[in-house]
């Protein structure tokens, strides 16, 4: 019986040479830490311009073990007009931020999650004014180290396609936020405050109702022509005139102007 657990000992030291101290998992995990990894899309491709859409984001856990605090970050795309996020349908989890140029951060707090298990985060937005291609990039991170972090991030990509509208040659074109609406001594909406995607804040001169020319013209995406009154607050817009400066009354300093001619809003003809 000695001898047979004296050759019992010495096989199962012959065997531990060849294990490795940490075991891979075919899903990408190890023995240790919490593989967490993220993967995205979005609900439309090929958004409108300003369309609402949103992306969704699944985050899982491969283990071998629970990650805990894990928390995700989205910094939107320039341009587009940040909602608000969800995570498993509930929006108390998400705080969201906007810079100065009115693009957003969301940031959700997806707490622990056990191996096997997995958080659905959904980020509502609206699409950027101008045409072209844009990426969105979902992030996750964990208190607990993580073996695999190539897949703690994921870009979605989608493009908006605006249609082709007459604007007056020789103007400039600028996409941005409506940060607020200004009225004028009869309480009729005229002028409003513009975050640009350029970084700058102007107020936009548009000249409705005192008879100056030239009068400016709301478009939809359809290129027809809308009621101002569908300026909002938090729309993406895309405002094109004359840049300039100018003392706006109750100021002592110049600010950046913009003497509006013709501004594209977020709508279609049959959404009016």
């Amino acid at each position: 019986m000695k001898i047979r657990l004296k050759h019992l000992a010495a096989a199962v030291a012959a065997l531990a040479m060849f294990v490795p101290a940490s075991v891979a998992y075919a899903g990408g995990g190890t023995t240790t830490g919490a593989d967490i990894q993220v993967s995205g899309s979005a609900s439309t491709g090929s958004p409108g311009p300003g369309q609402p859409f949103s992306y969704t984001f699944m985050v899982k856990n491969s283990g071998p073990d629970t990650a805990t605090a894990v928390n995700f970050t989205d910094p939107l795309p320039v341009g587009t007009t940040l909602g608000f996020g969800t995570v498993n349908g509930f929006s108390a989890p998400c705080s969201t931020t906007t810079g100065a140029n009115g693009v957003g951060t969301v940031s959700c707090n997806l707490f622990d999650i056990v191996k096997g298990s997995q958080a659905t985060v959904v980020v509502y937005l609206d699409a950027p004014m101008t045409a072209g291609t844009f990426s969105d990039t979902g992030n996750v991170t964990s208190s607990v180290a993580d073996p695999q972090l190539s897949n703690n991030s994921v870009t979605v990509t989608a493009q908006v396609k605006v249609a082709t509208c007459a604007l007056p040659a020789g103007q400039t074109t600028l996409g941005g936020v409506v940060a607020w609406k200004d009225f004028n001594s009869a309480g009729m909406f005229e002028d409003f405050h513009f975050y640009g995607n350029d970084g700058v804040q102007y107020d936009v001169i548009t000249n409705f109702y005192d008879g100056s020319a030239p009068l400016t013209t709301v478009i939809n995406l359809n290129c027809q022509q809308t009621p101002n009154s569908f300026i909002q607050v938090g729309n993406s817009v895309a405002v094109t005139g004359t840049v300039g400066t100018t003392i706006l009354p109750g100021a002592t300093v110049a600010t950046p102007v913009i003497y509006a001619s013709v501004i594209q809003v977020p709508f279609f003809k049959d959404k009016i």
